[in-house]
């Protein structure tokens, strides 16, 4: 004789557990080399990481819970930003601020940012619609630097100077001021972390927006050349010496 026995109930709860246990096996996400880049390039720049420092991948992909993978992707853009050189059986460590490079880092705004400046005063209907950011940022500057906002105030410059590049309307010129501005980051926040006044910067600023806004191409060349001028005779003479 022949028995039939239902299994049905149990091969439901069967797959209801093995659901059950994939989702509990499932990986967390990983986090994008992005998001390891940009943490990194912080603690960098605000010393947390100090210059010397090794920067091994496999302790950084488990403080990540990454894979090295993405690790090594933001390793290599520090690298190609100036926050790191390549060290024997060590990977990677971090620099320490270099004085030749500022002084090329300023030689180059000197021959790209005043003809931004000089190509978005030819357009002042476009520079009217980001108008109301730029004069953010100018804001941002006119208050006291502090430990709370001192990245809102990196965030202000850069922005400043890479909206005025892709307001001129060259893709390439903007490229060259961004890549710029990032390599100029941790001198920009190493100075920060001083407290200098920022009266001189909120001053050019302004200067540099009115002719702008008032479509004065001269006018504007010659206040962004200025601006740098200032600013690196400021830098290299007074804090970077």
């Amino acid at each position: 004789m022949l028995v039939f026995v239902d299994n049905s109930s149990t091969h439901g709860i069967e797959m209801v557990a093995l659901a059950s246990n994939e989702r509990k096996s499932e990986p967390k996400p990983a986090k994008s080399y992005r998001t390891i880049f940009e943490t990194l390039k912080n603690e960098i720049m605000l010393g947390v990481i100090k210059p010397g420092d090794s920067l091994p991948e496999v302790e950084i992909a488990q403080r990540f819970g990454s894979s090295r993978a993405p690790v090594r992707e933001a390793l290599i853009h520090l690298f190609k930003d100036g926050f790191l050189r390549a060290a024997d059986y060590k990977g990677y460590m971090v620099l320490d601020i270099c004085m030749q490079e500022l002084k090329d880092l300023f030689q180059v705004r000197l021959l790209v940012e005043p003809h931004a400046a000089e190509m978005a005063a030819r357009n002042p209907g476009l520079f009217q619609q980001h108008l109301p950011e730029m004069e953010s940022y100018v804001l941002q500057q006119t208050r006291p630097v502090t430990e709370d906002n001192i990245l809102a105030h990196l965030g202000a410059e850069i922005g400043f100077h890479s909206t005025i590049a892709k307001l001129s309307g060259n893709g390439v010129l903007a490229g060259i001021v961004g890549d710029v501005a990032e390599r100029l980051e941790r001198y920009h926040l190493w100075l920060l972390k001083l407290g200098p006044s920022m009266k001189e910067t909120v001053k050019w600023h302004s200067q540099i927006l009115a002719e702008i806004r008032g479509g004065h191409p001269e006018g504007a060349r010659k206040a962004m050349a200025g601006h740098i001028e200032a600013a690196r005779t400021i830098w290299l003479e007074r804090y970077f010496h």
